[in-house]
């Protein structure tokens, strides 16, 4: 299944897509337009290579046009059969273009549009593959060792990610990118995340997502400068990636929990005699609202949260008074518990996603991101038990869809993407805080 867009660059009073974003291999990198849309979804038979084209939006003019000039080339989208519909997903290329666009055009004021206050870029890229891939910014100097040019930072790219979207009853398939404030790449903290929607029934709608304002939460590219800056993960790395071994770093991946953001990053090792890559570890990094990051690399998704999560203990749980020994604390064994159930929910969704089991998996998760959700209410109640002063209350004055917006995502590979109807400028989104509701 192939998208095809219809571009132009003549629509009136708009400006210019910022295609800075897209890989190079992008069919639409370099071109100059000011409009798309993703009108036609082309499938092609895997074994007679025949193509059918499937008009999704036919509200546009230009697809209107080319079906009036080869009227037997293009069939209605409602005609499409529903095992293909199933299988739509929103373009990534498509996605890049609005997310980039909307950084600047979800400001309303206009002074501060003018001004550009408040506008989002898309995050700097945390990289994949070998340590260090993500390509940093460059700069140029002159003899006298002062900077007369600055290189493209390297933008992250969507991750299609199966998680539970607030005002949503389960888990669907989504596209995620996350945004930064506006800067010359200095600044990685968190300002956002934009979802788009993939399954049916939510195919095309675009969410963003906002960090209440005061709460420094960590970026991906800033979770990948931590794990690289981390004396521990970093010099277990470099034993690993050596004497015929390679290191390979996966994609860091989010998943928002109450006020709070998990990153989950895989590091796999591959032999330089047989490039078959193995996990080896799994490094989990919480970023919380007070802006403090815990980091954790272990064998097991299991062991990096108890690491994470180790010591927490809920308010009230002992009336025994507390002891002078300066020992660290025990794990609360509800966390424990809590650790170990999620390890074995993840380990069933690996299996039933290995076996195809789309329906199997999209439960697991959903099971995995309530017991996450269980861990970040632990962590909040050991917190608030200390001190009552030690932070303000959870924003709620944001808007958005109501329920949590805790929820799990987990990268999957699968193929195909496409995407509805959609301009540029004008992408409909609803926005809402981390703190948007309570965790159930």
């Amino acid at each position: 299944m192939l998208n095809a867009y219809t571009v132009s660059p003549n629509y009136p009073y708009a400006e210019a897509a910022n295609t800075n974003a897209l890989p190079p291999n992008s069919s639409l990198a370099g071109q100059n337009f000011n409009y798309i849309r993703n009108s036609v979804k082309v499938v092609v038979g895997a074994y007679s290579g025949s193509m059918k084209f499937y008009v999704t939006d036919p509200s546009d003019p230009i697809i209107r046009t080319w079906e009036k000039v080869f009227p037997h080339l293009f069939t209605p989208g409602s005609q499409m059969p529903p095992d293909l519909q199933s299988h739509l997903r929103y373009p990534k290329d498509l996605f890049t273009v609005q997310a980039a666009a909307y950084g600047r055009y979800h400001i309303t004021n206009p002074a501060a549009f003018y001004n550009n206050a408040n506008g989002w870029a898309l995050s700097q890229s945390p990289g994949s593959g070998a340590p260090g891939a993500a390509l940093a910014t460059t700069f140029t100097t002159n003899a006298q060792g002062q900077t007369v040019s600055t290189g493209q930072v390297t933008r992250m790219q969507p991750l299609y990610e199966t998680f539970r979207v607030p005002g949503q009853t389960g888990v669907s398939y989504n596209l995620i990118d996350a945004f930064v404030p506006v800067s010359n790449g200095q600044i990685q903290t968190l300002s956002a995340f934009l979802v788009a929607g993939s399954d049916p029934g939510q195919y095309g709608q675009l969410t963003a997502f906002v960090t209440p304002p005061g709460q420094n939460v960590d970026g991906p590219a800033l979770i990948d400068a931590r794990i690289e800056s981390d004396t521990t993960i970093s010099s277990t790395i470099s034993l690993l990636d050596q004497h015929g071994s390679n290191v390979l770093l996966g994609h860091v991946e989010m998943v928002p929990v109450g006020q709070s953001m998990l990153y989950f990053r895989p590091l796999y090792v591959s032999s330089s005699n047989n490039a078959i890559p193995v996990l080896r570890d799994v490094i989990v990094a919480y970023s919380g609202p007070n802006g403090a990051t815990q980091l954790a690399m272990k064998g097991t998704l299991s062991a990096a949260l108890q690491q994470v999560f180790s010591g927490l203990t809920l308010p009230g749980a002992s009336s025994q008074p507390s002891s002078s020994s300066s020992t660290a604390p025990a794990a609360n064994p509800q966390v424990q518990a809590l650790v170990a159930q999620a390890n074995q929910q993840f380990a069933k969704a690996q299996n039933d996603l290995k076996n195809l089991d789309y329906a199997a998996y999209g439960q697991d998760m959903a099971a995995l991101q309530s017991t996450l959700q269980q861990l970040q209410q632990l962590e909040n109640a050991g917190s608030s038990s200390g001190t009552h002063a030690s932070g303000a209350p959870p924003s709620s004055t944001t808007t958005g869809p109501s329920g949590s917006s805790s929820r799990t995502a987990h990268s999957t590979s699968r193929s195909g993407g496409s995407g509805p109807t959609s301009t540029v400028p004008s992408t409909t989104s609803t926005t809402a805080g981390l703190a948007a509701g309570r965790p159930r």
